[in-house]
């Protein structure tokens, strides 16, 4: 058993949230955006997360239209939960990830 395997089985049906900030004031571009990430199943392997996003634009405010639905990711364990959430974010929505590679996340 991997030692985050409890972590993530008690978190089924919970979401976690990673949240990245571009950094990009520009109304036309994104600031941050948030992931949500709900665990669904957890094995002694990896974990299974049902991944969503919105956008915020630079005044702060979620920008409406934005939600994006990913689909189901399996993240094999890390060294982190935190680890793992990124990698979940990043394995969902690539294009994102190319067009901001300098981008800073944190779990939220």
């Amino acid at each position: 058993m991997h030692k985050l395997q409890k972590f993530f089985e008690a978190k089924l049906s919970k979401r976690l949230s990673y949240r990245v900030t571009t950094g990009n004031r520009d109304f036309t571009e994104v600031y941050e955006r948030m992931y949500r990430l709900e665990v669904v199943a957890a094995d002694d392997t990896a974990v299974d997360f049902l991944v969503t996003s919105f956008d915020i634009v630079p005044a702060g405010g979620k920008l409406g239209g934005t939600d994006k639905g990913f689909g189901t990711v399996t993240v094999p364990f890390g060294d982190s939960v935190e680890a793992m959430v990124k990698s979940a974010a990043a394995t969902s929505d690539p294009t994102f990830f190319k067009k901001y590679p300098d981008a800073e996340g944190a779990a939220a």
